[in-house]
């Protein structure tokens, strides 16, 4: 499950930075778009989906952290033993 928030999270990533990419070639060639409301709320709204995409690498990384720690701290006679095995 957090590989899969990690691969969704950088899939959210890229319009934020096809935004910020955008924001910057404007604002080189053409100034008088960086005031223009539909490109400002097209770019408002790229850049949040972008940060929904952080906060879910964040979460997915913060998962394989606890789980790894979890693993590390199982006693060794769980070591090779899944969530759903039968106690022996």
């Amino acid at each position: 499950m957090a590989i899969l928030m990690i691969l969704l999270g950088l899939v959210l990533l890229l319009p934020g930075l096809c935004a910020g990419a955008f924001v910057v070639a404007f604002g080189l060639t053409e100034p008088k778009s960086l005031v223009d409301p539909e490109l400002v709320l097209l770019w408002a709204i790229s850049i949040a989906i972008a940060a929904g995409g952080i906060v879910l690498i964040r979460g997915g990384r913060r998962r394989m952290r606890e789980r790894a720690a979890a693993g590390a701290a199982a006693p060794a006679s769980e070591a090779g033993r899944h969530p759903g095995d039968m106690p022996p």
